[in-house]
């Protein structure tokens, strides 16, 4: 569009837009991420019903959460505004903080299955301590990017370490806590296995997702150390590829092996229960008579 002096106070903003992207976002795999959370979200909230392991809600809220992301994609594809282009960035970049909180959450439970002479610090504090970081972090990061918008230079500079600094404190974090899901895994002396023998499933749901969340979180860093008009910002097919598809593979992998089928009754699961996916079949296919059977079994006592 050519500059003129009659140009209206928006082109402004669409000029910044244009420096934002390479080529203008399409709908299609939009609708498509849409679509596939808002699913996603609603399989996970069936089964964490069928289950009773409402920690597990965090993944339908991420699921919707991400959806809406994508909602204010589509809006701003179609109607380009800078409140909008704000949301959806907002809604896709800090969603995903709460996600790793399913996980924190199951090992917390699971240590409280070990020997606790082992542990110098209550089990209820795992996912409590940890999710504290994800907020301490997200807060670096946000005053980070406010400092960023400011029209002073030496202000950006200090932006742009803040966010460096959040964003690496949030990978450090997460790799203190992977390392402490493998120690209570494989201790001898904590003896998890020994005294409760909890399903593999279970760890290859929690290795997994946490992986996954590796690859977005890595994804995001180096995109900021790139910059808002770098290749990984600019194009949206990096979107897709390394934050679209690990979120909503961990959404899939939380629903085959939801956590409320898998963990041992001591930690608030159904360990003669069903599996997610025959609960997921009781509804396709059973009667009213034989999906009341099957949520009995399915669910077993209530857990609060």
């Amino acid at each position: 569009m050519p500059d003129s002096p009659s140009s209206p106070s928006p082109m402004t903003d669409m000029e910044e837009f244009d420096r934002l992207f390479a080529s203008w976002p399409v709908s299609a795999p939009a609708y498509v991420a849409l679509v596939l959370f808002v699913l996603g979200g609603l399989v996970c909230l069936v089964l964490t019903i069928r289950s009773r392991a409402w920690f597990m809600t965090t993944v339908t809220v991420t699921a919707w959460l991400e959806a809406l992301g994508y909602v204010f994609r589509l809006v701003f594809i179609e109607h380009p505004n800078m409140n909008v282009y704000i949301m959806m960035q907002c809604l896709l970049i800090i969603t995903p903080v709460i996600l790793p909180l399913v996980d924190y959450v199951v090992v917390g439970r699971l240590m409280m299955l070990g020997d606790p002479q082992h542990l110098s610090f209550r089990p209820v504090w795992v996912a409590r301590l940890f999710f504290a970081s994800d907020i301490l972090t997200l807060s670096i990061q946000g005053a980070g990017g406010a400092m960023i918008s400011s029209t002073d230079l030496q202000t950006q500079d200090m932006g742009t370490s803040l966010m460096l600094i959040g964003l690496s404190l949030q990978l450090g974090f997460f790799t203190l806590f992977t390392c402490l899901a493998l120690w209570m895994q494989h201790s001898a002396k904590f003896a998890l296995k020994e005294r409760a023998n909890p399903k593999p499933q279970i760890f290859w749901c929690l290795y997994s997702t946490i992986a996954l969340m590796y690859i977005r979180n890595i994804f995001r860093v180096v995109e900021f150390v790139m910059g808002y008009d770098g290749a990984l910002a600019t194009h949206e097919e990096y979107l897709y590829g390394f934050d679209f598809v690990p979120i909503f593979l961990c959404v899939v992998i939380f629903c085959v092996y939801h956590y409320g089928f898998l963990l041992p009754e001591g930690a608030g699961g159904r360990p003669n229960g069903a599996t997610a996916v025959q609960a997921l079949k009781l509804l396709h296919k059973g009667s009213p008579r034989e999906e009341a059977n099957g949520l009995v079994q399915a669910a077993g006592p209530a857990n609060v």
